[in-house]
C-alpha cells in the first residue's frame, strides 16, 4: 500500500528516503518542494532524478484536496469547499485584511462537521463526524496558498511559504501567525475545535 507522504514525521521520511537507496538530503529536498514549492506531486519535482521519482511514486503519494466550490463575497472574501479523501467535505474561508495591504486571515477547519449544533449553522446541524487528519489541515493551507499563488499575489512574492506551529489559543482555538517573504507580510491562521 502506497504511504501519504505528508503523513510521514521528519525522521520517518528519513528512513524512507535511506530504504530507497537515496542519500539524506533527498529528503530536505522533497520537503521544500511539498512546503514551499506546493508541489502536487512527485513529477513536479525536477531537482530529483527521474528513477527516484518513478520509486516514490511507486511507493508513496502526495495528498491533495480537491477544489469543489469557491465563493466570493463583496468584500473580497473567499469561501472554499474542499472535497477529502474519504468523501467528507470541509471548508477554509480566505479574509482580507482590512488594516494591511497584502495580509489575510485563514480560517481553516479542524474537524468534519460541528459538535455545537447550532441552529442556524448547517456545519452545527451536520453533528461531529470526525476530527481531521494533520495531512488535511496542512493541506487547506498549500490549497489555499496554490489557489492564491496563481498568479502569485504579492505577499507570496518569491513563493517561499512558512507553515506556523500551531499554539493553544483561548476558548479551544488555536492561532498563529506566519510570516512569508519578504516578513512584513503575513497571514493568520485560525483552527478551532468545539468542546
Amino acid at each position: 500500500m502506497k504511504k501519504n507522504f505528508k503523513e510521514l514525521s521528519n525522521d520517518k521520511i528519513d528512513l524512507f528516503i535511506n530504504k530507497l537507496g537515496q542519500k539524506p538530503y533527498r529528503a530536505k529536498q522533497i520537503i521544500n518542494w511539498i512546503y514551499k514549492k506546493l508541489a502536487s506531486s512527485f513529477d513536479e519535482m525536477t531537482d530529483l532524478p527521474v528513477e527516484f521519482r518513478k520509486e516514490l511514486n511507486k511507493s508513496a503519494f502526495l495528498s491533495n484536496l480537491k477544489l469543489l466550490q469557491t465563493q466570493i463575497s463583496t468584500d473580497g472574501t473567499q469561501k472554499f469547499l474542499f472535497l477529502l479523501e474519504d468523501g467528507e467535505a470541509i471548508e477554509s474561508v480566505l479574509i482580507p485584511n482590512t488594516r494591511g495591504e497584502n495580509k489575510f486571515t485563514l480560517c481553516i477547519s479542524s474537524q468534519v462537521g460541528c459538535a455545537l449544533g447550532c441552529v442556524f449553522c448547517v456545519t452545527g446541524k451536520l453533528g461531529l463526524k470526525r476530527n481531521l487528519r494533520a495531512y488535511e489541515i496542512v493541506d487547506q493551507v498549500i490549497s489555499v496558498s496554490r489557489i492564491i499563488s496563481n498568479p502569485p499575489p504579492p505577499f507570496l512574492k518569491g513563493g517561499f511559504l512558512t507553515f506556523p506551529t500551531l499554539k493553544k489559543g483561548g476558548k479551544g482555538g488555536f492561532y498563529e501567525e506566519t510570516s512569508f517573504n519578504p516578513p512584513s507580510q503575513t497571514l493568520s491562521l485560525w483552527v478551532w475545535e468545539s468542546h
